[in-house]
């Protein structure tokens, strides 16, 4: 989002600050950094790990019908043990309480991003949404608990179709056009007011790159003709 400019208005009209894992590597002005990953106990990692994947089993078998959703190729790659757990979790009314259960009192919020946007105490979160994004998922759920509003920018083709649902909703959700909408708002179960179509974030920087009709020359294509791929 940075590299591309697509964040470039905001920057104008703005004063942004930025909030990263200890991870990330780009230098960024203005910026916190949050070490937060390493600091969770093994059964707090487990049960995010498995919570990620419940998620993905549940996204499946809603899309499939509950006898096809558990043998698309990537949950067959499972232990026999955790493919049982994920089958059973993933059953209605076992799924919502599993999912109550282990998200409120297991995994919960990390502190110190809690700290960190408390301490900025921003008018509104802006985050790149990406599948099995710990980080992400635990800005969100610090932004409910200070009432503080949070708009996710889809950076995945996929992420809707293929790589589960969401476990915490930020107030909108941008995505890339039409089809991602309706996967949202329908397997997502979130409101159609707080979808919003916008593209592609992080495509942004090809608009700087090379105008329509040079693209169109540098191709050896028709300028006043319509173009299939």
């Amino acid at each position: 989002l940075v590299k591309s400019g697509a964040l470039k208005d905001l920057n104008e009209h703005f004063s942004l600050t930025y909030i990263c894992s200890d991870s990330v590597t780009l230098c960024l002005p203005n910026s916190y950094r949050v070490n937060f990953f390493n600091q969770r106990t093994a059964l707090v990692k487990w049960t995010d790990y498995f919570l990620w994947h419940l998620t993905f089993v549940k996204l499946f078998r809603k899309n499939m019908g509950l006898k096809q959703g558990h043998k698309n190729y990537k949950i067959t790659m499972f232990s026999r043990k955790l493919r049982f757990l994920l089958i059973v979790s993933s059953l209605p009314v076992i799924y919502e309480i599993a999912m109550l259960f282990m998200e409120k009192l297991i995994v919960r919020y990390d502190k110190a991003i809690y700290n960190c946007l408390k301490k900025i105490n921003p008018e509104i979160v802006i985050l790149p949404g990406g599948p099995f994004d710990p980080f992400g998922l635990d800005v969100i759920k610090c932004t409910k608990k200070l009432r503080i509003k949070s708009v996710m920018c889809v950076l995945n083709w996929d992420f809707f179709s293929n790589k589960g649902l969401l476990r915490a909703k930020p107030d909108i959700v941008c995505v890339w056009g039409q089809q991602m909408y309706e996967m949202v708002v329908g397997t997502n179960r979130t409101s159609r007011e707080k979808v919003k179509i916008i593209g592609v974030p992080q495509y942004e920087i090809y608009r700087k790159k090379i105008s329509m009709s040079d693209a169109r020359k540098h191709l050896g294509l028709p300028e006043d003709k319509k173009l299939w791929l």
